[in-house]
């Protein structure tokens, strides 16, 4: 494919947040991303990062876990409490146990450093293709809802609700 394709595939409305405190990756990563078109804020601390998920949830998260005001895990599970987005674990800690805590917690994909900035974009793409559903965009998307047997799946929220009112947040790859 070739870069006119990549860039023309990609949906100008969707919007990422970058998490990332060292400045010379962050730079890496944002002018990656503006290569292929996304919108993208970045932010060097998790303090600033929430406050302006206050304001505006993004499509997509890339997180580093290695944070100077708090662990990157922890921000994870303040995400996946408030919003439905993709994460995506972007770090130097390579641990069989930080891979799948960060899995378990419910990032969508870890990525170690350093990595090679297109497959970042791939892999970007590929998280925001299973957060939308097949053929539908923009509001018909987020309106869409599955019952079955008592269930109800809401694909806008990625949540599962059982017959008995309780919900299951699922991460993009699940749902």
């Amino acid at each position: 494919m070739s870069q006119n394709e990549l860039t023309a595939a990609v949906p100008p409305e969707k919007l990422i947040y970058v998490v990332e405190d060292d400045l010379a990756v962050a730079r890496l990563i944002s002018g990656v991303l503006a290569e292929y078109q996304f919108r993208h804020e970045s932010f060097r601390t998790g303090q600033a990062f929430l406050q302006r998920l206050r304001q505006q949830a993004p499509d997509l998260c890339i997180v580093d876990l290695g944070l100077p005001d708090m662990d990157g895990m922890a921000l994870l599970r303040q995400i996946r409490e408030r919003h439905r987005c993709g994460v995506i674990i972007l770090t130097g800690r390579g641990h069989v146990g930080d891979r799948v805590m960060g899995l378990e917690s419910g990032a969508d994909d870890y990525i170690m450093k350093p990595f090679e900035p297109r497959e970042l974009v791939a892999r970007v793409r590929s998280i925001l293709r299973r957060c939308e559903a097949p053929g539908e965009t923009g509001d018909a998307a987020r309106q869409r809802v599955a019952h079955f047997s008592g269930w109800r799946f809401d694909v806008a929220r990625l949540s599962l609700y059982a017959p008995d009112g309780g919900e299951r947040p699922l991460s993009a790859g699940e749902g």
